[in-house]
């Protein structure tokens, strides 16, 4: 396993590119791999691609990342967008060099563990007791049925979310409304930002553990369903999953996330 490093509610972990040690942005949300500029190991091309947000949508150019290095695996040459949008990771205490996608991330079976801060790709241990909970991907996109009330809200995993996200357009349909506490500033994956409400969901569980209160953006999602052809009433950022101080294994070949509530061995 590995040490994550959390920065302003965003996960990062090393990885190796080109035999160089760097690190990586981490999120299960994100289409495609991505490196912020041009460095040694990366090549950009001349044709281009859109990457689209829940905000707006932008122009990066497609580029090939050679001999990568992740939790041990070798990945061989990836086919990434170069973003020459580098100014937040510039002001970063460390170098990050890329955002690794849920292709990557999700290729095989996923530990993360929200209580120490850490990733791997082991499995819970035997003797570990764990709520078991089916796991649709979509697209790539992890969606899990999290409850609240007793009604069921397809709900979204993305760790590379800092927060939380409520579906204002499917708000009609739910039967507990969330209470709305004050304004504050969303940017998604273009770099986009928007002030936005930030509403207090209460009760919501998953498998029968509970999530916590933890606040949530209110954003209105139509244009991200529209894109990806399937409903979203929510979605789970790194603030709730941090609060549940859980231990998660993604598991995609066999359709379901194992979660435990006991830490894990150091």
């Amino acid at each position: 396993m590995e040490s994550l490093v959390l920065y302003e509610l965003q996960l990062y972990a090393p990885v190796e590119i080109a035999g160089q040690n760097r690190w990586a942005h981490l999120d299960t949300g994100a289409t495609q791999d991505t490196t912020f500029g041009v460095f040694d190991g990366v090549e950009a091309g001349e044709q281009e691609v859109t990457i689209r947000g829940a905000l707006a949508e932008a122009r990066h150019r497609k580029g090939r990342v050679s001999d990568v290095r992740f939790l041990g695996d070798s990945l061989g040459s990836l086919e990434v967008v170069v973003s020459d949008d580098q100014e937040f990771y510039a002001n970063m205490p460390f170098p990050v060099s890329m955002r690794l996608g849920r292709a990557t991330l999700l290729s095989r079976p996923l530990l993360l563990d929200f209580k120490a801060l850490r990733v791997g790709r082991e499995p819970l241990p035997e003797h570990y007791p764990r709520t078991t909970v089916p796991l649709e991907l979509f697209r790539g996109i992890m969606l899990v049925d999290v409850e609240l009330e007793g009604q069921k809200l397809r709900t979204a995993v993305d760790i590379g979310a800092a927060m939380s996200v409520v579906n204002t357009a499917r708000l009609p349909q739910w039967r507990t409304q969330p209470e709305q506490v004050y304004e504050g500033e969303l940017t998604n994956a273009t770099d986009t930002s928007a002030s936005v409400s930030v509403c207090l969901t209460r009760g919501r569980t998953l498998g029968g553990l509970s999530l916590g209160d933890c606040e949530q953006f209110m954003v209105d999602l139509s244009r991200a369903e529209a894109g990806l052809g399937t409903r979203i009433d929510m979605v789970l950022g790194l603030n709730t999953l941090l609060a549940s101080s859980t231990v998660w294994y993604v598991n995609p070949e066999a359709g379901k996330v194992e979660i435990t509530t006991r830490g894990l061995p150091v």
